[in-house]
């Protein structure tokens, strides 16, 4: 599998253009600032990044009512319960240009399929410094009528004994069994994270809302990193698997099954594209030290 590579100073970026435009290696010197990948990757779920269009993290059982239409997109593999992060990741992406700093990719659908009923044009651009690295994610909409869309990226990152992660938001989806918001929340106790906290060994997985962007991870052997988010990226996903050495820090444009509206008048769900409209957000990863 063909991957291009990025340089700039200590920096290193590796994507994989054929698969998803995924991101299959982020290092700076030899600190894997996005978790360590296997010697053979064999699916997009191996990848230490990749993008979340046309929707973030789960719908529920795959189906929603969009301007008085029932859809049913399929549902995951290893879960019936739920349609899970969109499918472009797991199609080849368009290489637009590439520099030895820099690369745009394009994922095109040309029409309505059974994975995404409405076609849209979706471009990733990656800007490597010898500070850090640049993701930019957006999403038109070719359809002839208004459509749903979502943006994100998901991207591992290393999790040390002792790592910690700060950022703010203004509220917390609380989740049911199946890991769908049902209700907003105040973020309190173990999933705050307003100060510096130290990531626990049990699991969270939840979505913030109101997110300002900002965010921190610190190790006590290794980088400092810092994010910046902006654009449509105002909510984010924390996923911190059990006795695993990364966790998930997903910016992203709405709250998981954001195309099936809550009765908190709040919820803004996903976005709505006029035609021709674009969604677009950004994620800087600023490395600091050591």
């Amino acid at each position: 599998m063909e991957s291009l590579t990025l340089t700039a100073g200590s920096l290193r970026l590796d994507v994989l253009p054929s698969l998803g435009g995924a991101v299959a290696r982020f290092t700076a010197s030899d600190f894997p600032i996005f978790r360590e990948q296997p010697a053979a990757i064999a699916s997009v779920s191996d990848c230490a990044s990749f993008p979340l269009i046309p929707f973030s993290n789960r719908i529920r059982n795959g189906r929603f009512s969009f301007d008085g239409t029932q859809y049913q997109i399929p549902v995951d593999k290893r879960d019936a319960r739920f349609a899970n992060h969109g499918h472009a990741r797991h199609l080849p992406w368009e290489v637009v240009a590439a520099s030895p700093e820099a690369l745009t990719l394009r994922f095109r659908q040309l029409a309505p399929a059974p994975s995404w009923p409405f076609a849209f044009t979706a471009e990733q651009v990656f800007s490597l410094t010898p500070d850090g690295l640049t993701l930019r994610a957006r999403l038109r909409n070719d359809a002839a009528r208004p459509a749903p869309a979502g943006i994100g990226f998901h991207p591992y990152f290393t999790r040390l004994a002792g790592t910690k992660l700060s950022f703010a938001a203004d509220c917390l989806w609380e989740t049911d069994a199946v890991d769908i918001p049902v209700r907003r929340e105040t973020p309190a106790g173990r999933f705050d994270f307003a100060r510096p906290k130290a990531l626990e060994a049990k699991l969270i997985n939840h979505a913030y809302g109101g997110w300002n962007g900002l965010a921190e991870i610190t190790h006590p052997s290794g980088p400092r990193i810092a994010i910046r988010a902006g654009g449509a990226f105002d909510h984010l996903i924390l996923f911190t698997p059990e006795g695993k050495d990364f966790f998930g820090f997903e910016p992203v444009s709405h709250r998981p099954d954001g195309v099936n509206p809550l009765p908190d008048l709040r919820d803004a769900g996903m976005t709505i594209l006029p035609p021709g409209a674009w969604l677009e957000g950004s994620m800087m990863v600023t490395i600091k030290g050591p």
